[in-house]
C-alpha cells in the first residue's frame, strides 16, 4: 500500500483529532495526579509497575519531539481505520491508566499507535501490511509487530473487545474534553468538569447518556 504524500483531512478527521489528543492528555493529567512521578527531561514520568514487564520496550530513551497532537493527527490521516477504531484504542488506554500501567511523554507515542492497530483489527473488516502502518507510526515494522504482541499479552490481557458501557463512557468523556478545549481556546482558561462531580479514580460507565468526565468538581486542567 503506497504512503500518500499529502491527504486532506476532513472536519470531522480535524475534530477528531483534538478529542483524540485531549483525552489522552487528561488520560495522563489523570495518572499525573497520583504524586508518585519524577521529572524526567522536563516531563512527569509514572514509575515502572512490576505487573508490567513490556514497559520497557514501551519506554523510549527520550520523549519524542513530536507532540501528542500532531502523532494523532498523523495517525488520524494515514491510518484509513474507522473512527470506532479510535474509540477501542482509547478505551485500552483508559484500561491501562486505571490499572496503574505508565502512560507519559516516553511511552504515550507507541501505546497509541500500538492500540490503535489493536483497535482496528478487532473493529474494521479491512486492514493493511504492518509495514504500512510502522511507517505511519515511525517505528520499524519488526518493532510493531513485537509492541501488536506484548499489547495484546501483557497489557490487555487478549481482551480486545469492548464494552457498550465503556465505549460510551470513552465518547461522553471525549465530548467533554473536546469542549472543555474550545472553551480554553476562546478563553485560555481551561476550568475542567464544572458539569460533573466524578473523582479522579472513577471513571464510571453507568449510563451512555452521562457525560463522566474523571475530574472532580472543582478540578483544573492544565495542558501544555
Amino acid at each position: 500500500m503506497p504512503f500518500p504524500a499529502h491527504v486532506s483531512k476532513t472536519p470531522a478527521q480535524t475534530r477528531m483529532v483534538e478529542a483524540i489528543s485531549a483525552y489522552v492528555r487528561h488520560l495522563m493529567d489523570v495518572q499525573a495526579s497520583s504524586g508518585s512521578e519524577t521529572f524526567f527531561e522536563g516531563h512527569l514520568v509514572p514509575p515502572p509497575n512490576p505487573k508490567y514487564p513490556s514497559h520497557d520496550f514501551f519506554c523510549a530513551t527520550h520523549a519524542p519531539e513530536i507532540s501528542i497532537r500532531k502523532y494523532t493527527d498523523r495517525l488520524v490521516t494515514y491510518m484509513r481505520c474507522s473512527p470506532e477504531a479510535f474509540v477501542f484504542a482509547l478505551v485500552y488506554l483508559r484500561r491501562l491508566v486505571l490499572s496503574g500501567f505508565p502512560v507519559h511523554m516516553r511511552s504515550v507515542h507507541r501505546l497509541l499507535l500500538t492500540a490503535v492497530l489493536v483497535g482496528l483489527k478487532c473493529r474494521d473488516d479491512v486492514y493493511f501490511h504492518m509495514s504500512f502502518y510502522a511507517r505511519i507510526g515511525g517505528v520499524t515494522t519488526k518493532d510493531l509487530r513485537i509492541m501488536e504482541i506484548r499489547f495484546l499479552a501483557d497489557l490487555i490481557r487478549f481482551e480486545g473487545e469492548v464494552s457498550l458501557a465503556d465505549y460510551h463512557t470513552v465518547v461522553a468523556d471525549m465530548m467533554c474534553m473536546t469542549d472543555q478545549c474550545i472553551i480554553k481556546n476562546m478563553s485560555n482558561k481551561c476550568e475542567v468538569c464544572k458539569r460533573c462531580g466524578i473523582s479522579a479514580g472513577a471513571f464510571t460507565t453507568s449510563t451512555p447518556d452521562v457525560l463522566g468526565c474523571v475530574h472532580g468538581k472543582g478540578d483544573a486542567l492544565e495542558h501544555s
